[in-house]
């Protein structure tokens, strides 16, 4: 009886083990048919993409392969763009930070609303810290903080997180700039901006105080305006007419302003031709049409002389110059060149005028 009873359990654990061999050798040629798959992340679209390896075989179990960067930020919590990674980059050194985008400033305000107080102006490309938000009814404004200063500048007008760094990697925008705080332009305060303008104002008043007084020494030291003058009784004038060429030419070089009232602060061409013959004793028009039409009198060209007056124009006279002589005339050209010497055929001469005779 016990012998039946031992042969009875030894066949059962035979038949079980090799049952369990069976199963298990099936288990693994299903597995080696069936493709390994390997999770891996697109960084660059930033999303989680599966990539079938046909020519390998794993367990069931399916392996996920993360760069260093994504290791080293969690990538199982968040997958981050190229962008989004230099942004992080960056906030983690210098904070949350944002770049001013406009041209010239944009206003730093007591609150986020067109209407309320100016504090202040940041400049374009200034780098400010973002410390909070704020929704009015139409537009996100963002809270910064820049040169002790607290103040609201609407979304729109400065550039953050990943779009400021897609213009760094762009080469847009310096990275060095951005994460050099010491770098940084302060928001310029109301009371600041007001107090530089005045001191800029008495720089120019002094520096134009100064030109006029150099000008009336110029004059005062001219010692032979009145023998000159005396000249030109008897019909001569060429002493006085280098006098005026000589006069002009301490201008050389400064500024054209349209409408200006000083040789020495500028002043436009029929300023320039005006306060010079004002300066020895002659009265003529202040614009070129009237200097054209009632200025001395018109002479040809062949008889032109330094100290005389060469109208430009199609039709209509437009500029007014002083002929200085060997072909040249010294003018107020325009805004982006000033005084400056060309040659007296450059443009169409429509007159010639003489004031002295």
């Amino acid at each position: 009886m016990f012998l039946q009873v031992n042969s009875i359990l030894f066949a059962t654990v035979f038949m079980l083990m090799a049952f369990i061999t069976v199963f298990l050798l099936w288990n693994k040629s299903v597995a080696a048919e069936e493709p390994r798959t390997e999770a891996s992340f697109d960084v660059e679209a930033g999303i989680a993409s599966l990539m079938e390896m046909e020519d390998e075989t794993v367990d069931k179990w399916a392996t996920v392969r993360i760069t260093p960067e994504e290791a080293f930020y969690g990538a199982n919590i968040e997958v981050l763009s190229e962008e989004g990674r230099l942004w992080k980059e960056i906030e983690e050194k210098v904070g949350n930070v944002a770049m001013a985008v406009a041209s010239n400033y944009v206003y730093v305000r007591n609150d986020a609303s067109t209407s309320s107080e100016i504090l202040g102006k940041v400049y374009g490309d200034s780098v400010v810290t973002i410390v909070g938000e704020k929704q009015d009814e139409e537009d996100l404004w963002y809270e910064i903080e820049s040169g002790g200063i607290k103040g609201y500048i609407r979304s729109d007008l400065l550039v953050t997180g990943e779009d400021l760094a897609v213009l760094i990697m762009n080469g847009e925008v310096d990275r060095t700039y951005i994460e050099t705080p010491e770098q940084w332009e302060d928001v310029l305060s109301k009371e600041e901006e007001e107090r530089l303008a005045k001191e800029q104002q008495a720089q120019r008043e002094a520096e134009l105080a100064r030109m006029e007084a150099e000008r009336q020494a110029a004059m005062q030291n001219s010692s032979a305006t009145e023998e000159a003058k005396e000249a030109t009784t008897g019909g001569d004038t060429s002493l006085l007419r280098q006098q005026i060429v000589d006069y002009s030419m301490q201008f050389l070089g400064n500024c054209y302003i349209s409408g200006g009232t000083s040789l020495s602060g500028g002043t436009d061409c029929s300023g320039f031709t005006c306060f010079i013959y004002k300066d020895f004793g002659y009265t003529i028009d202040r614009t070129p049409a009237g200097q054209y039409n009632n200025a001395g009198r018109t002479i040809s060209y062949s008889e032109i002389r330094p100290g005389d007056i060469i109208c430009y124009g199609n039709g209509k006279c437009t500029h007014v110059a002083l002929y200085i002589g060997n072909g040249q005339i010294i003018h107020s050209a325009n805004s982006h060149k000033g005084v400056v010497i060309y040659e007296a055929d450059y443009d169409n001469i429509m007159a010639v005028k003489s004031i002295l005779d």
